[in-house]
């Protein structure tokens, strides 16, 4: 019944197909993904290997967010330490679906703001800003729309 190159079987009345892990004596211990169990060698049929089709495992992955403010604030801070904190802030707004951040960088000598407005007009992810309005804060506070850039460039291709 049983030679020793026959690594599977399934239970009779079954159409699971096992890996045997071990005979002993009348009984036979079978393994199916992590689970092993044991049944008498008569509740089972051998089949051939070459009659076993692998199972392609599935995954799926869920990515868990944090939810973030729909604001950064920026005051005070130095340029290059501003630029890289807004983004990664703007990377989190994105994967949060937020289609409008406020980003404060304060008014005083314009430095920050400048730094802001030059990043965002180059990021892939920022439709479109603007100095927010005065009851928003005014020239101290910009204004960001997220979303897919579509803006195109003109390349040839060779």
């Amino acid at each position: 019944m049983n030679n020793n190159k026959t690594k599977y079987c399934r239970i009779l009345n079954s159409n699971k197909i096992y890996m045997v892990e071990k005979i002993s004596n009348k009984k036979i211990y079978l393994r199916y993904e992590n689970t092993v169990i044991t049944t008498d060698i008569g509740n089972i049929e051998f089949v051939p290997e070459n009659e076993v089709t692998k199972k392609k495992s599935t995954y799926s992955i869920t990515l868990e967010t944090p939810e973030i403010p729909n604001e950064i604030m920026l005051r005070h801070k130095l340029k290059e330490t501003a630029i890289a904190e807004l983004d990664k802030y703007i990377d989190q707004a994105v994967l949060n679906n937020l289609g409008r951040v406020r980003i404060i960088h304060g008014k005083h000598g314009g430095v920050l703001r400048e730094a802001v407005h030059e990043y965002l007009a180059s990021h892939p992810y920022v439709k479109d800003f603007s100095i927010a309005d005065y009851s928003e804060g005014g020239l101290g506070v910009t204004v960001a729309i997220l979303g897919k850039n579509v803006k195109t460039q003109n390349t040839k291709i060779k």
